[in-house]
């Protein structure tokens, strides 16, 4: 695995800095909230560093993330250095990484618990469970970008046209740099399904081919250009009744 350039604790002591003066002029909720999307962000940054596939990372992400209420409690508690080793722990478990201390340990402090923890637990799952789901929704955004670019040969401007951004703003969404919104994220899911159907009626290497030839059924034009127009479930679906009428 490639060596990482920002120790793991280093990293998740940088996060909940940052968290913490959030914390500070924020209400709770809103404060947990920050919490967990910046350890999330801190656990993207290291899997990318230390070159973890897609599904590993989903997988370490989420086993973080729902270990980190008892950091939430040490950074509550002004123990800031011990919650970023915890889980600089945790994570380097999980992506098999050794541990490489550039700060003194922690000294292990006790934790107060509060008769309204269990509030703040639940609070705190809640926020893990949307952070999950946002991020899984953006990883099958990015899967089915390079999905689309391998299978119909297209590029970063092809997918911008077809969903209606820039080049650039697609470049952002396939490095996970920036978010990718619902509604573009929906056109997106379209596109996956459409070509799951196409890859069922032609074969494989193709397909780039046939949607770039000028055909009857689409008045003249190339399939490829419907796809650029965001029509490409209109093109699967011009396909099947061809190939139905054909039979």
């Amino acid at each position: 695995m490639p060596e990482l350039r920002l120790a793991p604790e280093q990293a998740f002591s940088a996060a909940l800095s940052r968290r913490h003066r959030a914390g500070r002029r924020h209400p709770p909720a809103t404060a947990i909230a920050a919490f967990v999307r910046s350890v999330s962000e801190a656990v993207d940054e290291l899997n990318t560093r230390a070159g973890l596939d897609q599904t590993a990372a989903q997988i370490v992400r989420g086993a973080v993330l729902n270990d980190a209420f008892v950091p939430l409690l040490c950074v509550r508690e002004g123990a800031t250095p011990l919650a970023a080793r915890l889980l600089a722990d945790r994570w380097a478990a999980l992506a098999g990484q050794k541990q490489r201390r550039r700060s003194p340990r922690a000294s292990v402090q006790p934790i107060t618990l509060r008769p309204d923890d269990t509030l703040l637990l639940e609070t705190f799952a809640s926020r893990v469970m949307e952070e999950l789901i946002a991020t899984s929704r953006a990883d099958r955004g990015r899967r089915t970008i390079q999905w689309l670019m391998g299978a119909l040969r297209l590029s970063l401007s092809d997918v911008g046209r077809m969903v209606g951004v820039s080049d650039e703003t697609v470049r952002r969404w396939a490095r996970g740099a920036t978010g990718i919104p619902e509604a573009k994220l929906a056109i997106l899911d379209v596109g996956g399904a459409a070509l799951a159907r196409l890859l069922r009626l032609v074969r494989p290497d193709r397909l780039p081919e046939v949607i770039r030839r000028p055909a009857d059924a689409f008045g003249g034009q190339r399939a490829f250009d419907w796809i650029l127009q965001g029509r490409v479930r209109e093109v699967a679906d011009q396909y099947e009744r061809e190939l139905a009428y054909q039979a």
